[in-house]
């Protein structure tokens, strides 16, 4: 029998569709010994430079015929034709595929960081809320655009008793609705910054942000180096990212800071968040906190989470605003439902313009707030859920310690942030593409990539742990080991695919668990 593999044809055709990475698997003729070879070739070409805040397409709009040619685009449409992350390409094609019981060797995504782990009972509570918000007047009426009082009031709540411990530092009156985190941000973003202003971001960071903040507000994401990504940016730090911003020529409107942070997994103390409050006020910054993985808690070791709203006590400050979702906590990534949570009354008042375009259906705020209104629900909800990403959690770094791949120790989130360098072909930003492909060409899995999380050097990956069931985890971490037990065992240079009795057509192990069954 011969060994399974990727057809040449399909590796050029699945090389094309993440033409973004200059890497790829090229498929050898057989050999004296009669077995297949792969080789993994650099490309010549580099990646596509980003165009800047309009970039060439500005520039056509000069010319005559520039609206035909751009297919009667703006400038604007045209820059938002960009993909809004660089490893799209791979989950798109995934989830054409995607591995199940029934389709062993199909692709796993572990790069989207969503808790899929609790959708049965999210969708269970969602349809009795259902039955709760239809029947309500205020389901099929105009009403205030920045949400309806219910929807406000239970995120207050919810977040004084579960964040604040107890204490009444949210008010209803603080809270700003919108659809989705993204849109919350970026409408924070255009009513807080002039167009071309620079955004500071700890690194590494969400590697959509950038997409967040350029396409529609028009601002520059400036990267914060970070020596120590566990501990959180220091004051010199934050001072070197101004100073080289305004070196070359962008004026710093404002910081994010994301807590618990993604990609790393861990919480922020007082004294980080402390410190970066104060730098920034000394620069008369805006500043804003992504809090939204704040009740995704699974550490067993005692740590804890302390939010903005607790070290000011309050939403008292007008150059504070702390961004909150559904799509985390609460698994509900489709709901589109986030929230801004601030006590500068001018801003709200520009959110209550802009929200027009970004509103929260009014059934929806309903339910939400029916199910964030049942405490005894919310509580068992989230201690089931964390359990669950913590046992996750225990199935990735339990092979990530088999094979010998450092990781960061994670209290939250949904994610570990391991390190891979040791197994790229080069240590370069090219050398980690290379392992992106080849992870995906060979064992079907797409994990995120350092550099588009503006990681300090190539070899970083994030691995989602949420996004699949448990089982189809563990066939995942049997792929990635196999990958890099593959890597170390034969070299880049001739990566040797063998046949065996428990490998799949992608050339990843079939053993090991209870997904594929006996």
């Amino acid at each position: 029998m011969s060994v399974p593999s990727l057809s040449f044809a399909f590796a050029i055709s699945s090389w094309l569709l993440v033409s973004q990475y200059h890497f790829e698997v090229v498929e050898m003729n057989e050999d004296q010994t009669g077995s297949k070879r792969r080789i993994v070739r650099r490309r010549s070409s580099g990646p596509q430079k980003k165009e800047g805040n309009g970039g060439a397409a500005a520039e056509q709009s000069r010319l005559p015929g520039w609206r035909e040619r751009s297919g009667y685009l703006s400038s604007r449409g045209v820059k938002a034709q960009q993909p809004i992350l660089s490893y799209f390409g791979m989950f798109i094609d995934a989830l054409g595929n995607l591995a199940s019981a029934s389709n062993p060797n199909g692709k796993i995504p572990f790069c989207v960081a969503e808790n899929k782990l609790t959708q049965e009972r999210l969708s269970a509570r969602f349809l009795e809320a259902a039955k709760v918000a239809f029947p309500q007047h205020e389901a099929w009426e105009y009403n205030d655009m920045t949400g309806l009082a219910n929807m406000k009031g239970a995120v207050a709540r919810l977040w004084n008793r579960k964040v604040c411990g107890g204490s009444e530092l949210v008010r209803e009156t603080d809270v700003v609705c919108g659809a989705g985190a993204a849109a919350v941000l970026n409408n924070t973003f255009t009513c807080a910054c002039e167009v071309g202003e620079a955004v500071l971001i700890p690194a590494p960071y969400y590697a959509a942000f950038e997409n967040d903040m350029e396409v529609l507000s028009g601002l520059r994401p400036v990267r914060v180096a970070v020596a120590d990504v566990v501990r959180g940016a220091t004051t010199e730090e934050w001072e070197a990212a101004w100073a080289g911003a305004n070196a070359a020529g962008l004026q710093v409107g404002a910081i994010l800071i994301t807590n618990p942070n993604n990609p790393v997994g861990v919480c922020y103390t007082k004294k980080v968040i402390e410190e970066a409050l104060s730098w920034a006020r000394s620069h008369s910054l805006f500043i804003i906190v992504d809090e939204i993985y704040a009740l995704s808690m699974h550490g067993v070791d005692g740590e804890k989470f302390t939010s903005v709203v607790e070290i000011e006590r309050g939403l008292i400050s007008t150059d504070l605003a702390v961004i909150w979702a559904m799509s985390k906590d609460f698994g509900g990534s489709g709901l589109r439902a986030g929230v801004l949570m601030t006590g500068n009354q001018k801003l709200k008042q520009s959110m209550s313009n802009i929200s027009v375009f970004t509103g929260v259906s009014h059934p929806m705020q309903l339910m939400i707030a029916d199910v964030l209104g049942d405490e005894k629900w919310v509580d068992d909800y989230l201690a089931y859920s964390n359990k669950q990403l913590r046992h996750c959690y225990e199935i990735v770094t339990r092979t990530l310690d088999e094979i010998d791949v450092p990781y960061i120790k994670a209290c939250a989130g949904m994610f570990v942030w391991a390190d891979f360098s040791s197994l790229l072909p080069e240590d370069s930003w090219e050398g980690e593409e290379g392992f992106t492909a080849v992870c995906y060409e060979e064992g079907g899995f797409v994990m995120t990539p350092g550099q588009a999380q503006r990681a300090d050097r190539p070899g970083w990956f994030r691995i989602c742990i949420g996004w699949n069931s448990v089982e189809v985890l563990q066939v995942g971490m049997d792929r990635l080991a196999s990958v890099c037990e593959g890597i170390r065992g034969r070299g880049w240079v001739d990566l040797e695919v063998e046949e065996r009795e428990d490998v799949t057509p992608s050339g990843v192990r079939r053993r090991g668990s209870s997904f594929i069954g006996d």
